[in-house]
């Protein structure tokens, strides 16, 4: 009798479909698939947010110095008369100049704080700050 009884909730009877376990199992292995792929992803997203900046600063120091070659007596008024145009989200400006010693500081940040300072002098290094130095 207990033969019967075992064999009768043994048998499957076609049923199909994924238990409650391994529903769970996959259920944690893309929770932690997600936990380790998303702070690799907003990594990414800073760094080329700071590659965008650097670059920036790069393009708006030929513009000045395409600028400088046009009228050597007077730097741009800002970067857009001299034919600079940013990345989005990029604030590039001039944060200070000299004529005289024809030495200038370009300063790029983004809204938020969402991006590291990056300025550049005339040479062209590149400087984690925002005053060329």
């Amino acid at each position: 009798m207990i033969a019967r009884v075992s064999k009768a909730l043994n048998k499957k009877d076609g049923d199909k479909g994924f238990t409650l376990v391994e529903l769970l199992v996959v259920v944690i292995i893309i929770g932690i698939l997600a936990a380790i792929a998303i702070p690799l992803y907003m990594d990414q997203q800073k760094k080329a947010k700071d590659a965008a900046a650097k670059s920036d600063l790069a393009n708006a120091r030929i513009a000045v110095a395409t600028a400088l070659v046009d009228t050597p007596d007077a730097f741009p008024a800002d970067l857009a008369a001299a034919g600079f145009t940013g990345s989005d989200g990029v604030t590039t400006t001039i944060a200070s100049s000299d004529i005289a010693a024809g030495t200038f500081c370009l300063y790029a940040t983004a809204p938020a704080g969402k991006l590291k300072d990056f300025s550049t002098d005339e040479t062209g290094k590149i400087y984690q700050s925002a005053d060329c130095s």
